[in-house]
């Protein structure tokens, strides 16, 4: 049984302000939209036997930012025992500590207070009087990215202590990035990734034009994507909780004119593990044997924690291996995770700069 939910987004979700965090009884705001997600996982323990569910064995699951909610929902104190297992999908959460992308709740708050008194509202009553409208056509301030950072809770142990399915594909930033010059590149990473720019420039280099597309390519898949997912595989691993199961998935499908991407862009897993929309039969029997398979990991996991089964090959758990399973027509096998050595060198990088309370390692 699948619940999908609906959650406030832009100001409506993520607005903060200090008259909405002194009214609120945990004393924070901007976190609305977590709240929402929330709240729909109590309504499921709830009421979801009324429609033939079992409230005691729930997956929390999303994809691109919905993976990113996810893995913020298992590092919240307020979601405990609301669900059994979690699923990330090319998990997108909170950015690189370091880069500028993270900020409090003081700082959100800040900007929060400036943008009301551009709109003439300076008390909670004032923001509540405002016309939906006004709130949503003016521009977004900073949110607050929330006290809790996501790999050091897990290398604490203060997640959920659950059985984690987690991943990202194999050339994510190409569904972004067409092509892109060199002096543009170089910056758009200043820009990006401030204090550590230099360092990125360094790890993913781009002498040429030609070279461009692919160092941003990889830049954002392994920053944006690969890195969180890693993280938290390996602090899952070092804490020797619950199971760990990571991905690689590098099964581009068929476009609607029968050509293939090279690799897997963001979102390419969706049809896998959904199942195909293939209206032009551009799907090969390997693609289809690959859907068959991911259906049978996917819901292996969601009802027990663990993906594996009579059908299926070995998934091996991420641990003193550190190996992903790799998802590609007429391919599965437990490797390296793509890139690897990359990410242990931006996770050396944040280490130098960052206090230990909001490193990834």
């Amino acid at each position: 049984m699948i619940v999908t939910v609906n959650y406030r987004l832009g100001v409506l979700g993520y607005l903060a302000h200090p008259v909405l965090s002194k009214e609120s009884p945990i004393g924070s705001s901007g976190n609305y939209g977590l709240l929402d997600q929330i709240a729909a996982l109590r309504w499921v323990r709830g009421n979801i036997v009324r429609f033939g569910g079992d409230p005691a064995n729930v997956t929390v699951a999303g994809q691109s930012a919905g993976g990113g909610s996810a893995m913020l929902v298992t590092v919240s104190p307020s979601a405990r025992g609301l669900f059994q297992k979690a699923v990330f999908e090319s998990g997108a959460a909170l950015g690189l500590p370091g880069t500028g992308a993270q900020i409090g709740l003081d700082e959100a708050e800040i900007a929060g207070a400036s943008f009301a008194r551009r709109l003439a509202a300076t008390t909670a009553d004032q923001l509540r009087a405002l016309q939906a409208k006004a709130l949503i056509t003016s521009s977004v301030p900073r949110a607050a990215t929330g006290p809790i950072n996501i790999t050091p809770a897990y290398r604490s142990g203060r997640d959920a202590g659950v059985p984690i399915l987690l991943g990202w594909n194999s050339n994510e930033a190409a569904r972004f990035i067409d092509h892109v010059t060199m002096d543009a590149y170089a910056a758009t990473v200043r820009q990006s990734y401030g204090v550590i720019a230099p360092d990125m420039l360094r790890l993913y280099p781009a002498t040429t034009d030609a070279t461009a597309t692919g160092a941003a390519q990889n830049l954002i898949s392994d920053a944006g994507f690969g890195l969180r997912s890693w993280s938290i595989a390996e602090a899952r691993t070092a804490k020797k909780l619950a199971a760990a199961f990571l991905y690689q998935f590098d099964g581009s499908p068929p476009g609607p004119d029968g050509s293939r991407a090279k690799g897997a862009v963001h979102s390419d897993e969706l049809g896998y593990v959904w199942g195909k929309n293939d209206p032009q039969r551009h799907w090969s029997p390997t693609d289809n044997a690959l859907v068959e398979t991911v259906h049978n990991y996917w819901l292996n996991f969601m009802r027990t924690g663990d993906p594996n089964g009579r059908s299926v090959p070995r998934w091996a758990h991420y641990g003193r291996a550190a190996t992903a399973l790799s998802l590609r027509a007429g391919r599965v096998t437990n490797e390296l995770p793509l890139r690897v050595a990359k990410l242990k060198s931006i996770n050396n990088v944040l280490s130098t700069i960052l206090p230990p309370s909001k490193r990834l390692e």
